[in-house]
């Protein structure tokens, strides 16, 4: 999973193998968020958890990695 435009990202750090609500490391203030770089359920749980991505004012990031598209909504 990779990234086109780091200006838009203050930190995004991908990690593998992470997988429940206990190993989700989100850190609001750092806005450091890790998550399993390969696998669409994290996201779709990110995404009904309704856990925020903070990522600046734009998150530009290549999601080919994931077998289905995942849209989130994303709040400043």
């Amino acid at each position: 999973m990779t990234h086109n435009n780091s200006s838009f990202i203050n930190t995004l750090i991908i990690a593998d193998k992470i997988w429940n609500e206990r190993q989700l490391n989100v850190k609001m203030k750092t806005f450091t968020f890790i998550f399993q770089s390969s696998h669409k359920f994290v996201a779709q749980y990110m995404l009904f958890k309704n856990i925020p991505l903070f990522c600046g004012n734009k998150l530009d990031i290549n999601w080919k990695l994931l077998k289905n598209p995942i849209f989130l909504q994303f709040r400043k």
